[in-house]
């Protein structure tokens, strides 16, 4: 049996959850190490490898960028340690996190205008007048 296999059927439900992590611009590896450390709560990078069934050489970048991410807690221990947030922490962190780029998108959104209110607003706001053609003065 593999570490995501168990026999009361969490491996679909880990391979889910890894794969709506990736959704959220976690890399494959990140999401596997988050999901194992969810998981076992706390440990270290042989005890995370295990359960996510990635290399232990790559689980420490993946807990660094986990932590940048506010996502996990590193401890600076020999051998180094990781203490997953809470689910509910981890939820609010990634909901900021996106809230704030949706928020900066509507906003750009607002300020956006068409091609050719864009070309009007341009041409309207020259410094000369537009001159009038012979044929339009009648001369």
């Amino acid at each position: 049996m593999t570490p995501n296999t168990t026999p009361d059927g969490v491996g679909g439900t880990v391979e889910e959850c890894v794969d709506v992590l990736q959704s959220f611009e976690l890399t494959e590896y990140e999401s596997k190490c988050f999901v194992a450390l969810s998981r076992i709560g706390h440990g270290t990078a042989k005890e995370v490898s295990e359960v996510a069934d990635i290399p232990q050489a790559r689980v420490y970048d993946c807990m660094d960028a986990l932590a940048d991410r506010g996502l996990v807690d590193v401890q600076q221990s020999k051998p180094r340690r990781f203490r997953a947030a809470t689910t509910r922490e981890a939820l609010r962190t990634l909901d900021q996190y996106y809230s704030r780029r949706l928020e900066r998108l509507d906003t750009l959104f607002d300020r956006l205008e068409s091609p050719e209110r864009e070309v009007r607003r341009a041409t309207s706001g020259s410094s000369r007048a537009p001159r009038k053609s012979a044929a339009a003065s009648g001369s």
